[in-house]
């Protein structure tokens, strides 16, 4: 595929049992994934494919984003199914969804995506939802310690919104969620960063 000009443009991401992956990429591939394959393995090499592409001459078929410059959400949420069904349903919206299942392992990933948006289970064991917030808003880079989050909980009880937003979630969303006012409250917090971002190029 390579040593085709037709083809030598389109990034190769290589699925392996075999844990070669220097070769893989001395051979042209964009990225190597040891099986079994994770989902958040999956979406960080797709997020490298496309960063790698053309754009110019190739439009990437294996990713649908409606905007480029805000595709990746970062999911934690420790419940397999829970995951499951929001990663799915954000995914057919045209998002790129990368999940985990823990606090430690979202804030891991955070560093690695600088996801748009995080969607915050509160319930979480380990490090549970509010400390994971907590700690965001406390990191040094402004683009990491800013991202917007949607905080979620399927115990609601009186003051666990005004805890959320106290920890500095952006909104608060009881479970189990309704997708139609998730996919309204996700695009509002987009925009609204499209829009501060655009402000600030302008006075700058």
């Amino acid at each position: 595929m390579k040593a085709d000009p037709v083809t030598g443009a389109i990034p190769v991401i290589v699925i392996s049992v075999i844990d070669d992956r220097p070769k893989a990429l001395q051979l042209g591939a964009v990225e190597h994934i040891l099986k079994p394959v994770s989902r958040s393995d999956l979406q960080l090499a797709l997020n490298t494919a496309r960063r790698v592409v053309d754009t110019d001459r190739h439009e990437p078929v294996m990713v649908v984003s409606g905007n480029p410059d805000r595709e990746t959400i970062l999911l934690a949420e420790d419940h397999e199914i829970s995951r499951l069904l929001v990663s799915d349903f954000l995914t057919a919206q045209g998002y790129v969804i990368v999940t985990a299942q823990n606090g430690n392992e979202a804030l891991q990933l955070l560093q690695e995506v600088c996801p748009a948006l995080i969607l915050m289970d509160i319930q979480m064991p380990g490090m549970d939802g509010l400390e994971v917030i907590h700690t965001v808003r406390g990191l040094k880079e402004p683009g990491l310690a800013g991202v917007p989050i949607i905080a979620l909980t399927a115990l609601s009880m009186p003051g666990d919104r005004e805890r959320c937003l106290a920890m500095g979630a952006d909104l608060y969303l009881s479970k189990p969620v309704d997708f139609k006012e998730l996919a309204v409250s996700i695009r509002t917090l987009l925009d609204r960063g499209d829009l501060t971002g655009a402000r600030v190029a302008s006075e700058g």
